[in-house]
């Protein structure tokens, strides 16, 4: 089992942030509009994350815990992809977790978790209702979010089980982090709307 301790050492965390600060670009440059195909990225890497989670163990052979990761991650991916609008509710519910952490973190106020579980089920239903505006400035700001903890998460060699509670936000620069994430947020919407602008002026072209 030796070879495999690489896959759960820092390279591989290294790895992973790297994949995770792509990912967030995306979401944040171009959310709306590769909407479906980042839904199915992030319910891969959740469902990976949740399988690794579940097969932690000391018996348990690092092989068995990466493809049962993988075959986890596929079953969220198809989860997420078939079912849309679970996909919606369960990423705006995704965002009203990130936006009480952040209270919770940077503005030093204990949420009690009936509080959290209806800021997540209010972010779910209003991605529902509001999929296009909501879908965008939730992506923008997700994604933002994602880059930025993640950078400095990699930076720090925080490894991935401390990522991003006890990593990121203790930080000295947790400041920064939180006016760094505000500003790429809104870069990201911008970019956003106005990608989005561009491409109904060429329909309007067409017709």
């Amino acid at each position: 089992m030796g070879h495999y301790r690489i896959l759960a050492g820092p390279e591989s965390a290294l790895l992973a942030y790297v994949v995770l600060v792509g990912v967030g670009l995306l979401n944040c440059f171009f959310g709306y509009r590769l909407f479906r195909v980042l839904l199915g990225i992030w319910g891969f890497l959740a469902g990976a994350a949740l399988g690794m989670t579940l097969l932690q163990g000391a018996g348990i052979d690092p092989l068995v815990r990466i493809l049962g990761a993988l075959l986890c991650g596929i079953v969220g991916a198809l989860l997420v992809s078939l079912l849309y609008f679970l996909g919606v509710f369960l990423f705006g519910a995704g965002f009203g977790l990130l936006i009480a952490s952040v209270i919770q973190q940077h503005l030093h106020a204990q949420l009690a978790w009936p509080v959290i579980a209806v800021v997540a089920a209010v972010g779910g239903v209003a991605a529902l209702v509001l999929q296009r505006p909501l879908i965008t400035l939730f992506t923008a700001f997700g994604g933002a979010w994602v880059v930025v903890s993640g950078t400095a998460a990699a930076v720090a060699g925080c490894p991935l089980r401390s990522f991003p509670a006890n990593c990121v936000h203790p930080s000295p620069w947790a400041l920064v982090i939180l006016v760094a994430w505000l500003v790429l947020g809104f870069i990201g919407l911008a970019t956003q709307f106005q990608l989005s602008r561009q491409r109904g002026r060429r329909r309007e072209a067409e017709d």
